[in-house]
């Protein structure tokens, strides 16, 4: 459905003319239904992986103080003092 819209535009540039199309939007809000349906699936799907693997699924938008690669070890506490990770002045 997206890519035929997106290669009708391809052929036709001139929003007006494209946005005119019979159906145009009723195709338009079918996408985006579906794509609410995708994504709340997705979100169960995460939220199922982290009550088992709590510190193992992530993403980017949910990291909020990531740890510098130098002040992280496992199984172990780093001896790099905060003192030597600040960037000096």
């Amino acid at each position: 459905m997206w890519r035929e819209l997106t290669a009708e535009v391809a052929r036709q540039p001139l929003a007006l003319e494209v946005a005119g199309r019979t159906g145009l939007i009723d195709r338009l809000r079918e996408m985006a239904g579906l794509l609410d349906t995708i994504q709340k699936g997705l979100n169960l799907f995460l939220n199922f992986k982290r009550g088992q693997f709590p510190r193992m699924v992530r993403t980017p938008t949910q990291t909020h103080n990531p740890i510098p690669n130098s002040a992280c070890c496992v199984g172990s506490k780093s001896s790099t003092s905060e003192a030597q990770l600040a960037p000096s002045m």
